[in-house]
């Protein structure tokens, strides 16, 4: 498998309170100076396990497949920390992607926001948020894969 670069940063979430992990994930053939598209990653894990570090390999697999920045956001699970505050550290993750995209050296008007399993609740509820913020036009679009769904 080709190599990427990881870096790891915290962002803080609760006005300061606490923070939460993010794994910035480049391509490792490109320069740390390309501003390229963003896919923010939402983990799976039934909202109550899962983690980050749990889908790297998807996350470098990505960045490599994609040619762009994946950030693989660490957002709180249950039983620890109760629902919605998941939605919430997606969503700030997002706003802070979008304001500080040259700390994260991504094109702020290219970014995506992706979710695996319970992750796609996690970032469909954070781009409804976005909407009825006025601030849809952060995110292009979205993918859900394996989407937890009731037939």
């Amino acid at each position: 498998m080709d190599k990427c670069s990881i870096k790891y940063f915290d962002l803080p979430v609760d006005e300061g309170q606490n923070s939460i992990p993010i794994y910035v994930i480049r391509p490792g053939h490109l320069s740390n100076n390309q501003k390229l598209p963003v896919i923010i990653m939402a983990h799976g894990g039934s909202g109550i396990t899962g983690s980050a570090n749990a889908y790297m390999f998807l996350a470098c697999r990505k960045a490599i497949d994609c040619n762009c920045v994946v950030l693989n956001v660490d957002y709180r699970v249950a039983p620890e920390y109760k629902f919605p505050i998941g939605i919430i550290d997606f969503y700030q993750a997002i706003k802070d992607v979008y304001y500080n995209s040259d700390y994260y050296g991504i094109n702020k008007e290219k970014i995506c926001i992706c979710g695996y399993e319970a992750g796609c609740i996690i970032a469909m509820a954070s781009a409804f948020i976005l909407s009825k913020e006025n601030e849809g036009y952060m995110v292009k679009g979205q993918f859900l894969v394996t989407p937890m769904i009731s037939g």
